[in-house]
């Protein structure tokens, strides 16, 4: 199957994936209760006028307790009737799946999320148990309802975009991308005819859903929260979804910010696509310059651009089994790196992935593409795989290649050496082989609501370039906010972003223009660490900020370590080293995560310093509840955390 080389949703490490989630849900809103209004901006804030209801249940959703358990408590579900064609409202109406983290104070208004993709969902993104942390909001989820949908044609809302089962795309996943017998080239050059044909045979009126449908529904979700103008954020393709409703509806515009700019419009594909798989690239060099200077990464040498290759040739011909039977091979390599540059914590877990490629174990590498793709350890996929190339064609995001296309192959091979390698010509002409196409939305804003448009400097999947383009579409009332951090998109790497989302959004004003954010350093390790005890047959597990990921209080240091041993066992081993080392346990049940996983927490003092020690056991890291930072770790093993406050 022909990968489209566009932007790919945020990943987040801890994401869980729900197979068939479902949801609760009050009376719907009509089509006839929802339609688009022509309100103007209302400088009194989110509330707009006195008589706007306000509080919880502002508008007319019912929101109810979600029937989905991996959705944290206090997450609410609800749905919303909308129209299938927008412009044509007697052609049947489809079902949006809604989710709401409600203010912990009283609301004064909702900020809409979307988190990329084309197939994100944000329901995912606000209601999972481990994959949302509401703190990279700052302080707007105080006031704000924060509320996510699943799009038109993904994951819980009806109907999804249905193209092929679970076993056809693990059939197909892992491709060979440089097919060298005749099995391989006629494998790969059918598998798309047959996800095209599929997707048009099982998912009616394919061609409306695209993003003009979209960014509508979003004024009617905007209604029926109850508020006046819309307060949002995008990430990624999001940010494209955010412009294009700016364009339809300027003057419903409270607050936008963008986050990981996208801006294709106006490139022919691939253009575009040359754009981001530079980023790849200089997101690469970055990783293999980390990995080259420190000698504890499992990947280290002088050259790991060089052993990279190899590792990748050497799979091509003898892929490694993982421990559930699949291979990996050669596009396991890939497809796991270009998840692995998404976000810096998964730079250590991808040189451990590859060392043990090297040495016979594909385990690592296929749950990083696991990862990626949005397949759970049970084997199951979410329709993020389907959905991502129809809604990408019909919505114009893969526009027509026009000439020169054999040799600009060439020569994009020759500039991404690691990732440009198998692009054939059919990559960029075919993509969109038997999909309903469309013409890119020419982007404009006529608004007064302010736009942050935030554009990384190292963000692999959307080039800093994008950020640009997208801001001088937008305007005047657009300013772009310059990240210098690692990864895909920058909320909750930056206190300096998310400052500035807090103005824009929570205000309704604009930062300064030309403003520069850093990645917050991490914190460094208390100089006492490193003569505590050490526990005996455990071995590091590198996490670049283990303590954001888990969600432990801003200030903590954690170190991660694993341990083949069951959870008792390896609290017992933890136990007689501190013991043997003269530090006293304390009897204390605070554990700072996630109430119900069956994890061991154990304090120790050694009468001038704390330390936290939390044991999860092979069964937790196993589970579907726990997420995909769990598949990462060898079968049968636990994660050991150690926690300074």
């Amino acid at each position: 199957m022909r990968r489209l080389l566009v932007v790919l949703p945020l990943v987040v490490l801890t994401a869980c994936t729900s197979t068939d989630p479902q949801v609760t849900s009050g009376t719907s809103v009509g089509v006839a209760d929802a339609s688009p209004d022509d309100s103007g901006p209302d400088d009194s804030g989110p509330e707009g006028s006195d008589d706007e209801p306000s509080g919880p249940g502002r508008g007319t959703l019912e929101w109810s307790t979600c029937d989905d358990d991996e959705y944290a408590p206090d997450v609410e579900c609800a749905q919303l009737e909308v129209p299938l064609d927008h412009d044509d409202p007697t052609a049947g109406t489809i079902t949006l799946a809604l989710t709401r983290l409600p203010a912990s104070d009283e609301a004064v208004g909702s900020i809409i999320v979307n988190p990329g993709g084309p197939g994100g969902s944000g329901n995912d993104m606000i209601g999972l148990d481990l994959g949302f942390d509401s703190s990279r909001f700052g302080e707007l989820p105080e006031s704000f309802d924060l509320v996510g949908f699943d799009p038109r044609g993904v994951g819980d809302s009806s109907p999804a975009i249905d193209c092929v089962d679970d076993a056809w795309l693990d059939r197909h996943a892992l491709d060979d991308p440089t097919p060298d017998t005749p099995e391989e080239v006629a494998q790969l050059e059918t598998a798309g005819a047959e996800f095209a044909a599929g997707c048009v045979a099982n998912t009616a009126s394919l061609a409306e859903y695209d993003t003009l449908n979209t960014a509508r529904d979003i004024d009617l979700i905007r209604q029926a929260v109850g508020d006046e103008q819309l307060t949002f954020y995008g990430a990624s393709y999001g940010t494209f979804l955010g412009g294009v409703y700016a364009t339809l509806f300027p003057d419903n515009v409270r607050a936008l910010v963008l986050d990981g700019a996208v801006y294709e419009t106006g490139l022919d594909f691939f253009e575009g696509s040359r754009i981001q798989l530079l980023g790849f690239e200089q997101a690469f060099g970055n990783w293999e310059t980390y990995c080259q200077d420190d000698p504890l990464c499992p990947f280290h040498t002088d050259d790991v651009g060089a052993r990279w290759l190899a590792l990748r040739t050497a799979l091509d011909a003898e892929p490694a089994p993982g421990q559930d039977g699949r291979l990996a091979n050669e596009r396991a390599v890939v497809e796991a790196t270009f998840t692995s540059l998404y976000q810096k914590d998964l730079w250590g877990p991808l040189a451990n992935a590859l060392a043990a490629a090297e040495a016979g174990d594909g385990t690592g590498l296929l749950a990083l593409t696991d990862l990626g793709n949005d397949r759970d350890g049970d084997g199951a996929w979410s329709n993020l795989t389907e959905a991502f190339p129809v809604l990408s064609c019909t919505s114009g995001l893969t526009g027509p290649v026009t000439d020169d296309i054999e040799a600009r192959v060439a020569a994009l091979i020759a500039e991404a050496p690691h990732f440009g390698l198998g692009l054939q010509a059919a990559d960029f002409t075919e993509t969109c082989a038997g999909l309903p196409t469309a013409e890119p939305t020419e982007i404009s804003y006529s608004g007064t609501g302010p736009v942050l448009v935030i554009g990384g400097e190292n963000d692999p999947a959307t080039p800093f370039v994008w950020a640009g383009r997208l801001q001088a579409a937008l305007g005047e009332q657009a300013t772009v906010l310059t990240f210098t951090g690692e990864g895909h998109t920058s909320l909750g790497s930056s206190s300096c972003v998310t400052e500035a989302v807090e103005q824009v959004l929570g205000e309704a004003e604009q930062i300064a223009p030309d403003t520069v954010c850093d990645a917050d350093p991490p914190t460094p390790a208390p100089e006492w660490l490193a003569d505590a005890p050490q526990v005996p047959g455990t071995t590091p597990f590198p996490l670049e900020d283990a303590a954001g990921l888990f969600g432990f209080p801003d200030g903590s240091y954690v170190e991660v370590a694993t341990m083949p041993a069951e959870r008792d066992g390896a609290a017992d081993a933890v136990a007689d080293a501190f013991d043997a080392g003269g530090w006293t346990l304390e009897s204390r049940d605070d554990v700072p995560i996630v109430d119900d996983l069956d994890a061991t927490s154990l304090y120790f003092t050694d009468g001038d310093n704390e330390l936290q020690v939390l044991v999860l056991g092979p069964d937790v890291l196993a589970s579907p509840d726990f997420g995909a930072i769990g598949r990462l770790v060898p079968a049968g093993e636990s994660m050991i955390l150690s926690i300074v406050y």
